[in-house]
């Protein structure tokens, strides 16, 4: 029995093994390093970076969606939400007061939708909700029910919303007439209720 005789030290093969080790944990770690990289762009990508809802692209995806595949979607409707006197809680109690809301709100809207649903923010105090297989009906009167609620929870802040929504495909055939529609209703609405004397803005 003859052993094969290897044209390497030992301390050569050493060196080598050790060299292997490291290049697989390095390969480990950049692997793992870019995975959490790409997690952390993909979050940001499609997230609101203030309220952990998603972000005004990601909702506009979703509705050109919609409109590309409007005969295999249920009825949906878009609805557009506006704080009202918002301003004065950046005014009077500054920008990090007035970032606080805008997260209890934004978390608000999402406990009280559906998880198939799409709750947006889309501007400073603006958030867009699109509820999939809808009913107006339903839809009003809980967006009715929604914003009592919310003038209790945030009664020192003085603060409610106004609202508008569209049915799609039913009311629009556009993207951007689905906004347009939507937000008219939002401000009919916030006209409205300042009439009856609401102080709002």
């Amino acid at each position: 029995f003859k052993l094969i005789n290897i044209p390497y030290d030992f301390k050569f093969l050493t060196e080598l093994s050790a060299a292997y080790i490291a290049v697989v944990i390095l390969s480990y770690v950049f692997s793992r390093t870019m995975g959490e990289l790409f997690e952390r762009l993909k979050f940001r990508a499609i997230y609101d970076g203030l309220t952990n809802v998603y972000n005004r692209a990601y909702a506009f995806d979703k509705l050109k969606e919609i409109f590309e595949n409007s005969f295999s979607f249920k009825k949906t409707c878009l609805i557009y939400i506006d704080l009202d006197n918002f301003k004065q809680i950046n005014d009077t109690k500054g920008h990090d007061e007035g970032d606080k809301v805008i997260r209890s709100f934004a978390k608000f809207l999402y406990k009280n939708f559906r998880k198939s649903d799409i709750v947006a923010r889309i501007g400073g105090d603006e958030f867009l909700v699109i509820a999939y297989d809808c009913d107006s009906g339903n839809i009003r009167r809980k967006l009715e029910r929604l914003r009592i609620v919310t003038e209790k929870l945030f009664k020192d802040y003085g603060i409610s919303f106004s609202y508008g929504f569209v049915v799609l495909p039913d009311e629009a055939k556009s993207l951007e007439m689905a906004i347009k529609i939507a937000d008219e209703r939002m401000y009919q609405d916030k006209k409205l209720r300042k009439g009856r004397g609401r102080g709002l803005s």
